[in-house]
């Protein structure tokens, strides 16, 4: 639409819901008066106001991990990659600026918090390339409801005696996926398989 003074036949011509507003442009047209655009978009708005009031408003909810930082130096954690399934885990380790892993399980924070709706698991998983340096991981899961800091359980395997975490340091990966939600039933009998009771190695090597 220009700026310059018009007064559109198709704008004119258009039905309209309200009849009071219909009276005031048919008044215009057969007079013949031409009105700037900004009186037009005003006449507009104003018949359309009471039209777009009255609908619903439709909310669209996006499902969102709210990371919080209980100390300054923690890090967010962050794909290495657009195709990486896991966001990197950084240590933030309180009081220090390293920690000695060794046999023993030891719990190295991430300095972080989340957040994250029901319908979505959560889990710690470790990073291959830890693995390889003889260093584990506790795979873990986060429940939606829970709101302390996010905790890796470290540990040595293999030959290594000891192996040293630096605040900043990649220690684990969070994967996010849909939760499956089944109800408990209780059954007297099971559906019979080919398989049927064989585990722990029954398919062979």
């Amino acid at each position: 639409m220009r700026g310059d003074s018009i007064m559109s036949p198709l704008f004119l011509n258009k039905p309209r819901r309200n009849p009071e507003f219909a009276c005031v442009l048919i008044a215009l047209k057969n007079s013949l008066i031409r009105l700037p655009a900004r009186a037009l978009l005003l006449l507009f708005t104003l018949e359309t106001a009471p039209i777009l009031a009255a609908r619903p408003i439709e909310v669209i909810h996006i499902d969102i991990l709210k990371v919080k930082r209980l100390r300054p130096d923690a890090r967010l954690p962050e794909r290495a990659t657009d195709g990486s399934s896991g966001l990197d885990l950084f240590a933030c380790i309180e009081g220090a600026d390293h920690v000695v892993l060794g046999r023993r399980p030891v719990r190295v924070g991430a300095g972080i918090a989340i957040e994250f709706p029901w319908g979505f698991d959560v889990q710690v998983r470790p990073r291959s390339g830890l693995a390889l340096k003889g260093v584990g991981v506790t795979l873990g899961t986060i429940d939606s409801d829970y709101r302390g800091e996010v905790l890796v359980t470290m540990y040595l395997f293999g030959d290594a005696q000891e192996y040293r975490i630096n605040s900043g340091d990649r220690i684990a990966q969070l994967v996010v996926t849909r939760l499956g939600e089944l109800p408990v039933t209780e059954v007297g009998e099971l559906g019979d398989t080919a398989r049927g009771i064989g585990g722990h190695g029954s398919t062979g090597q």
